[in-house]
């Protein structure tokens, strides 16, 4: 009977930390799907936003890299790119080393919206680490980064 109770015990541990990495990504993908990312376009989702900022710090990446580059198909950045090029803020070339492949690069109005969220995202990951070290050490935030990263090369080889 006494071992039953430890592994009920155990179980409930694990189920409750298990529980709050469900939760965190829970949250943080509500989060990437809010609105209101940029003044110039409020319609923005954060994920197309940060498209944008991934173009901008890579010029002429292509639809595939930037697929593998966020872990997304093919087909859903296609998509996400058609409708950042109609609205006027992504462009699309014939590479010059292989016609054949498309390289995006950032209109005006599209690096100008890049730019905007890169300073909100210092403001807002700057706000965020003052309160993180309202209840955590440096050194605690450190090590959440730390087993963060493990994490996510674990799941990472779960997936390949």
């Amino acid at each position: 009977m006494e071992k039953k109770d430890d592994n009920r015990d155990v179980f409930k541990q694990l189920y409750e930390r298990a529980k709050m990495l469900y939760d965190f990504s829970n949250l943080m993908n509500i989060h990437t799907r809010h609105i209101n990312c940029s003044t110039i376009d409020p319609e923005l989702t954060m994920v197309e936003v940060h498209t944008l900022v991934d173009i901008m710090e890579n010029p002429g990446i292509r639809v595939t890299d930037l697929g593998r580059m966020n872990k997304k198909t093919r087909g859903a950045v296609s998509q996400m790119i058609t409708k950042l090029e109609k609205k006027g803020y992504i462009t699309k070339r014939a590479s010059d080393i292989h016609g054949k492949f498309v390289e995006l690069y950032l209109t005006e109005v599209g690096e100008t919206i890049a730019k905007e969220h890169e300073e909100y995202d210092v403001k807002a990951l700057t706000a965020t680490l003052n309160l993180l070290l309202k209840k955590c050490s440096v050194e605690e935030i450190n090590h959440f980064y730390k087993v963060l990263g493990c994490y996510n090369d674990i799941l990472q080889e779960e997936i390949q």
